[in-house]
């Protein structure tokens, strides 16, 4: 099995978007205590650099998503993919998609809420700019090749890979049982639902695949209960925190952990020694 070798270009796009992380905390921290202070501070001089940190790390989101759709393209052209440690990440694509300008706005949002959150104020109730997606590539995707399938509408996190509606299934198929992990956010679109059958029928994709509740998610949970129940499928109620959960082959759920710990336990787990391509769900959990 092949250690992923990711170009250095992926890997500076990487340690920018890192930096950039780094900074924008700092640059909450000393604009919360320069404007409670009673001494005051360079609030705007804060805020430039705040607002300057969102714009560069979403420009060097948008750059590394490019980069690694290139590398991911190279290697279906050139290699058989179950030479690859590949991790397979499916999703609704009108649930998924997601565009800089409103991923800027959300990071704008975050910011405001986590300052009126230091200034007393209530705790914010709204999604997270940083989407599950972009949440496991930036765990996985530096040890692993973390890819999905491409659609018009933009995500970022996995490498993509379009193709045309005639071929989309073979592709799911080849892609499904090369990987060594599938993620899945449910979705109520018919091609989401045509996956979830598939996967469901398939003890061996049903094996490695683990699901997604994400958080902020109530309305469009609910429709994708529904939907899956038609399809024999049970998944849990929906939780506001959302969680990590497996299907037994009854299509009952179980084995629920929560988003953050889990997803910090794959991260450890992958950069481990102990990760040669094979991944099982028990021996992350113990990491959790």
């Amino acid at each position: 099995m092949k250690r992923l070798n990711s170009p250095i270009s992926v890997r500076i796009a990487r340690w920018i978007r890192k930096a950039c992380h780094v900074t924008l905390w700092l640059g909450i921290g000393c604009l919360a205590i320069s404007v409670l202070s009673p001494l005051g501070g360079p609030a705007a001089a804060l805020a430039v650099i705040i607002f300057s940190a969102i714009l560069i790390d979403l420009s060097a989101l948008k750059v590394g998503q490019m980069l690694v759709n290139r590398e991911f393209a190279a290697a279906l052209a050139a290699e058989p993919l179950a030479d690859h440690r590949m991790i397979l990440y499916l999703r609704s694509f009108d649930i998924a998609g997601r565009s800089l300008g409103a991923m800027f706005m959300l990071q704008l949002l975050h910011f405001f809420a986590l300052f009126l959150l230091v200034d007393g104020g209530p705790e914010p109730d709204y999604e997270s700019p940083y989407g599950i997606e972009k949440s496991l590539d930036e765990a996985i995707g530096p040890n692993a090749m973390f890819v999905a399938l491409g659609d018009r509408l933009a995500s970022y996190g996995a490498a993509k890979v379009t193709v045309r509606d005639e071929d989309w299934q073979n592709v799911f198929y080849r892609l499904a049982n090369a990987s060594h992990l599938i993620f899945m956010l449910p979705g109520p679109s018919p091609g989401a639902l045509w996956e979830l059958g598939q996967i469901a029928v398939s003890s061996s994709l049903l094996d490695k695949t683990v699901f997604i509740m994400p958080p902020a998610f109530s309305h469009q949970w609910e429709l994708v209960r529904a939907e899956a129940a038609e399809l024999g499928v049970s998944f849990p109620p929906y939780n506001r925190s959302g969680c990590y959960f497996r299907l037994r082959e009854s299509g009952q759920p179980a084995e629920f952990v929560a988003i953050e710990p889990f997803t910090r336990a794959l991260s450890k787990f992958v950069a481990s020694p102990a990760y040669e391509g094979e991944i099982e769900f028990a021996d992350v959990l113990k990491l959790v």
